[in-house]
């Protein structure tokens, strides 16, 4: 009987493919280690996001102003029944003193882009 990929009863490759596993292990967890740092160095420390922000509005002076019915539908905590909508950057939110950044985004202090009521 002729024994192929075997010498004395093991596997010819053993000793190689378990350096292979090995290897491959420690690339896959290398990978995931940077992929997961990278994620926390954007988010958490250059704070690399955009935010949508909420901004009193008056219908009588401003246009592009949102309207919603507190009576008949759920109002959010800020209570705003006429508002636009801000997008800003993350970073941007620590200039905002009040946190509604209506002063800043109305100064342009901060960069703000209006958003349209998408329908």
């Amino acid at each position: 009987m002729v024994n192929l990929g075997k010498k004395d009863g093991a596997p010819l490759l053993q000793g190689k493919s378990s350096l292979l596993n090995k290897v491959l292990f420690g690339v896959f967890f290398l990978s995931v280690a940077v992929i997961v740092a990278n994620n926390y160095y954007q988010y958490a420390i250059l704070k690399n996001y955009d935010m949508y922000i909420e901004v009193q509005c008056d219908f009588s002076t401003e246009s592009g102003c949102i309207r919603r019915d507190c009576n008949e539908e759920e109002c959010p905590p800020n209570e705003l029944e006429s508002y636009k909508i801000y997008k800003i950057k993350a970073k941007d939110l620590a200039f905002c003193q009040d946190g509604t950044c209506y002063e800043e985004c109305a100064n342009m202090i901060i960069s703000c882009e209006a958003q349209a009521l998408e329908e």
